[in-house]
């Protein structure tokens, strides 16, 4: 896994085609299928308008705390069981956004497509620029330890000095598609990558409370 991470920050060998980089943007931290209004609370608090979530709700949470110090930024539960949630450190250097949503796979698309797709719209609704040497890899160590195929995005976008790098877990249920990202500068990024992974290999399918 390293070893094929490492191609990034030489370039890459394997970038996906011109037209999975300019696609059109998709909603990612707005989930598709709402039917009701976002619930934003407080990190640490409860919901209290009384919306209820579906039964079995899930949410990908990671069992060992992460080594930078991550402030939540904002906490969206949605009533058909979707969120979005984003956590930054204190100068806003590292950003994190976990999402799930209603899986969305088009017709003839492969699972390293379809989670390239969703990584890289990502990219497209958060930040300006086309993201570039995108690389998607099936990660069996991760797999494994999720009990669901997990595939990793990793990008660019920007450009030097500002340029930042982008590593993508994604991983689906038969319903639902779970997504977290990590964001930074492009150096920084890089030099956190193996420890990233090592925290990816923490995380967990859990019953999302709200």
């Amino acid at each position: 896994m390293k070893k094929t991470l490492a191609l990034l920050a030489a370039g890459l060998t394997l970038c996906l085609s011109l037209a999975a980089c300019t696609a059109e943007p998709e909603e990612t931290t707005a989930p598709p299928e709402t039917t009701t209004q976002p619930i934003t609370v407080p990190h640490d608090q409860s919901p209290t308008t009384g919306d209820s979530l579906p039964d079995n709700t899930l949410m990908l949470a990671a069992t060992e705390e992460p080594g930078a110090e991550l402030q939540p930024v904002r906490r969206q539960i949605y009533g058909n069981g979707s969120y979005s949630f984003a956590d930054a450190t204190a100068d806003g250097s590292i950003r994190t956004f976990s999402t799930c949503y209603v899986t969305n796979i088009k017709e003839g698309e492969t699972e390293e497509d379809y989670a390239s797709r969703r990584a890289l719209a990502m990219a497209t609704e958060l930040t300006p620029g086309t993201p570039y040497q995108a690389m998607v890899t099936a990660n069996e160590e991760l797999s494994e330890a999720l009990g669901y195929p997990v595939y990793l995005v990793g990008y660019f976008t920007g450009s030097e000095p500002e340029a930042t790098y982008w590593l993508v877990y994604l991983t689906r249920t038969e319903h639902y598609s779970y997504q977290f990202a990590f964001t930074a500068g492009a150096q920084h990024g890089m030099e956190l990558e193996d420890t990233l992974i090592e925290h990816m290999a923490s995380f967990e399918l859990k019953p999302l409370e709200a």
